[in-house]
């Protein structure tokens, strides 16, 4: 299994976490790291399969594989500071939701929220999830799949356009995290409030 990362993901992993510059990754040929492996495997099948925060999720992945490379592998140790041990601020908490939120039609990417916050992608992972209990990716679905039910809510609109809309792979991708959400499936869903 092959992989490359860019130079340019791990300086963002590592700014505000890491002090000085110039770190250089130690060639660990032969060398076996499953957590390396596994994160790899997971971007493959993530970016085959896509869907709903995907796009999150993918450079949540990525950020987590420059952290762990520079945890483990970089030339000097890295000095990773305190973290906030009380997640982000509220104002930064509320630009995130509300850029999550005027954004959920389109692409979200972990880089524009931690930009419109105004941290770094790995900061802000890890302080938005002390902050919700969330991570980001989960946040979005969670926040399109809520969308969808209001938007399922119009008679007008079928469940596969819903579901295109809001960035699912297809109508069967809404319908599994909807049903994991709301306890029924879109079809159930719609059909009741249309006899109600």
């Amino acid at each position: 299994m092959t992989a490359s990362i860019e130079p340019q993901s791990l300086a963002r992993a590592g700014f505000e976490t890491i002090e000085g510059s110039g770190v250089e990754l130690i060639p660990a040929i032969g060398k076996t790291d499953s957590l390396v492996q596994g994160i790899i495997q997971t971007l493959r099948t993530e970016l085959a399969n896509g869907g709903a925060g995907s796009q999150v999720y993918a450079e949540t992945l990525g950020n987590t594989l420059a952290v762990h490379l520079l945890r483990r592998y970089a030339s000097e140790p890295a000095k990773f500071g305190r973290p906030n041990q009380g997640g982000l601020a509220r104002h930064q908490l509320r630009r995130a939701m509300e850029y999550i939120h005027e954004n959920l039609e389109g692409e979200l990417s972990l880089d524009a929220i931690a930009r419109a916050v105004g941290i770094s992608p790995f900061h802000f992972c890890r302080m938005f999830k002390k902050s919700t209990r969330f991570s980001p990716h989960q946040y979005v679905l969670k926040c399109r799949v809520e969308h969808a039910r209001k938007l399922l809510l119009d008679p007008q609109r079928s469940i596969a356009d819903v579901a295109r809309q809001l960035g699912f792979c297809d109508q069967s991708h809404l319908a599994i995290h909807f049903k994991r959400m709301f306890g029924v499936t879109p079809r159930t869903f719609v059909r009741h409030v249309l006899t109600h």
